[in-house]
C-alpha cells in the first residue's frame, strides 16, 4: 500500500535483476497517491533512473542506490501506455551558470 509522505523503497526489476528504488518523481507520486494513474503488480514505469554507488573506504565494499528521477511513461502488462505529465520546469531556477554565453569558447 502506498502512503503520501512515505518515503519507502519501492521493489521492481532492472535489466532482469530486483532492485529496491526511490521515486522523487512528484508529479508521477501526485498521480499515484490521488489514484489518477494506477500502479500495481504488473506495471512497468519507462523512467530516468539514476544510479549511486559508494565504496567504503579500506574494505572495497559497493552499496548501490537507486532513485526513479523523472517518470516518462507508465504501462500493464497489456502494453497499454500513458504519458505521464509533468509542471513546467522554469529555467531560470535562480542557480547560475557555469559558463558565461556571452563569452566566447577558448
Amino acid at each position: 500500500m502506498l502512503v503520501k509522505g512515505v518515503h519507502t523503497y519501492w521493489k521492481g526489476y532492472y535489466g532482469g535483476s530486483p532492485i529496491d528504488f526511490r521515486v522523487t518523481d512528484n508529479d508521477f507520486l501526485n498521480d499515484i497517491y490521488s489514484r489518477d494513474t494506477k500502479f500495481g503488480d504488473g506495471t512497468y514505469i519507462d523512467c530516468k533512473l539514476v544510479s549511486t554507488t559508494i565504496i567504503k573506504a579500506g574494505t572495497n565494499k559497493e552499496h548501490v542506490t537507486w532513485e526513479v528521477a523523472c517518470v516518462k511513461e507508465i504501462g500493464d502488462g497489456k502494453d497499454f501506455r500513458k504519458p505521464i505529465k509533468h509542471k513546467a520546469v522554469n529555467e531560470n531556477s535562480g542557480q547560475g551558470d557555469l559558463f558565461d554565453e556571452n563569452e566566447p569558447m577558448r
